[in-house]
């Protein structure tokens, strides 16, 4: 116990991180399962399509709204709400696993899909929130970084344990283990100590104008603090440009080797570095200057990650890139989120939150879109080949992070932030 105290994180820290750990493993098997099973069962790409977008649409529609009902409500009792939704959702799952996949049983998939996508997206920003009330300005860090780990861990873990248990037990076993993992992350909030954000605006109750009035200020206040807003266009156009180039991973590795355990290889080392790297933010200390050490590493991961991918057209490049870029990406994240919960006062955490990653995954959609068309359009004829269309689209990429990066770095607005931050943490 004596080590508990000493340590940088409380225990209540930790039996919510425990929680959350298993709770977002179980979702993980959910989200690799449902289209599996529905290609599989159907062959049927718009089917398909149709879930991953139900999935990823509340993501950005529902989350200005979401993170507005964080900033409202006890943050408990609505970490309590999304997680006993979610729980139910996940139930739901259960009996269409024995119907034949027809227009129905997916349209009431798309349904859960969108149901459970808008509880999971107050999740986060109440995540996010909470995180800010039960730690330290300076353990944010190390926080945060552990909840990256979750994130990169369930990634990594997630599609074995899935491809497991669906051959060896079926797929309602997924289901029910979801469900249950749901239960750990309920049980795990009885850990969290966090006050009501804004006791008036909950006593006149939840209502849509009160929420839209949360959404006003959140704007106002991004606005109106120096360097805030550079931020957010920084990190969402990072998110963009990760997001086209790495949607052309997969077909670039398979034009570059021919060969698909090639492309397995190159994610799984990807994997290992993204849960190494959160892992050991989890344990260093916090820099003195998030955001510089932020844009850094978006200077290196240019660099060294897409530029790199793009300039060494083999398969040991191709990793290598990929492992430096997956090394850096919590890196960034976690100082991101650091950044923010340091500049924002605790009142807002919720809106912001939900807002910056509904910005993000707007862009990043935006970005997986365009991917393909961009290759297919512009860099293969301008260079002659698919291959070389893949190379040049890679190497723009890096450049562009890099050279913005740099810029950033000279930018008073960014240094203002960083003085902010420091300010709110003496």
């Amino acid at each position: 116990m004596k080590f508990l105290e000493k340590a940088p994180l409380s225990l209540s820290f930790w039996i919510f991180w425990s929680g959350q750990l298993l709770s977002s493993l179980g979702s993980e098997l959910t989200r690799f399962a449902i289209p599996i099973w529905v290609f599989k069962e159907t062959d049927n790409n718009v089917y398909l399509s149709l879930l991953v977008a139900a999935a990823f649409a509340p993501k950005v529609l529902f989350g200005l709204f979401g993170g507005a009902l964080v900033d409202i409500l006890p943050r408990r009792r609505l970490l309590w709400l999304s997680e006993g939704g979610q729980t139910i959702g996940t139930l739901c799952y259960i009996p269409l696993a024995f119907r034949p996949i027809d227009e129905v049983t997916v349209g009431l998939l798309i349904c859960l899909q969108l149901i459970n996508g808008c509880f999971g997206t107050m999740s986060y920003a109440g995540m996010s929130a909470v995180t800010r009330d039960m730690v330290a300005p300076d353990s944010l860090t190390r926080a945060n970084g552990m909840m990256v780990f979750i994130e990169s861990t369930v990634s990594l873990a997630g599609p074995i344990l899935g491809g497991l248990m669906i051959t060896s037990l079926g797929l309602p076993t997924i289901f029910i283990a979801d469900g249950v993992s749901f239960v750990f992350g309920l049980v795990s909030l009885l850990a969290v100590v966090a006050p009501v954000a804004n006791s008036e605006a909950a006593k006149k109750g939840v209502t849509f104008k009160a929420c839209w009035d949360k959404l006003k200020e959140g704007v106002v206040l991004i606005l109106s603090m120096p360097g805030l807003a550079p931020l957010l266009v920084v990190s969402s156009f990072t998110n963009f440009i990760f997001s086209l180039s790495f949607t052309l991973l997969t077909p670039y590795v398979l034009t570059v080797t021919g060969n698909a355990e090639a492309t397995g290889r190159v994610f799984a080392v990807g994997g290992l570095a993204q849960a190494a790297s959160a892992l050991f933010l989890g344990f260093v200390p916090s820099p003195k200057s998030l955001v510089r050490a932020e844009l850094i590493g978006i200077l290196i991961m240019g660099l060294f990650g897409p530029l790199l991918i793009g300039a060494v057209p083999n398969a040991w490049g191709i990793a290598a890139g990929y492992f430096f870029t997956m090394l850096i990406i919590p890196t960034l994240n976690t100082f991101n989120r650091s950044a923010w919960q340091r500049a924002v006062p605790p009142e807002f955490q919720g809106r912001t939150a939900a807002g910056k990653r509904s910005i993000s995954g707007a862009l990043a959609l935006g970005g997986t879109c365009i991917a393909g068309t961009l290759v297919n359009d512009v860099f293969t004829p301008l260079l002659g080949s698919p291959k070389a269309g893949y190379q040049g689209a890679f190497i723009a990429a890096g450049a562009t992070l890099s050279i913005i990066a740099a810029l950033c770095l000279v930018s008073p607005g960014i240094r203002g932030l960083d003085l902010r931050t420091k300010s709110q943490k003496s």
